[in-house]
């Protein structure tokens, strides 16, 4: 019990982490990125159309927010091939 009570008071406040969320093709139907989502002090922007565009502005968003200290949450990651690395290789 511990152990956990020493996790929970490492973990940062509300205000200094954002939450990123996407859309995308079923993974064993296709690779593409429909929409990008960052949700930040209350605050919902999705990033959404020309692909090519939105993850641009969405990486550098992301990269303004994680200069700030601010920490990335992924919501609702529940496939292992999410996160980063299937952004960064659709860009």
């Amino acid at each position: 019990m511990e152990r956990y009570k020493a996790m929970v008071k490492t973990l940062p406040t509300y205000d200094k982490v954002f939450f990123v969320h996407y859309r995308c093709d079923n993974f064993n139907e296709g690779n593409r990125i429909y929409s990008l989502n960052i949700f930040c002090n209350d605050i919902a922007v999705e990033y959404a159309g020309n692909e090519v565009v939105n993850i641009k502005e969405y990486s550098e968003k992301v990269h303004e927010l994680l200069s700030k200290g601010l920490t990335l949450v992924h919501w609702n990651q529940s496939h292992p091939a999410y996160g980063p690395d299937h952004v960064n290789q659709r860009y």
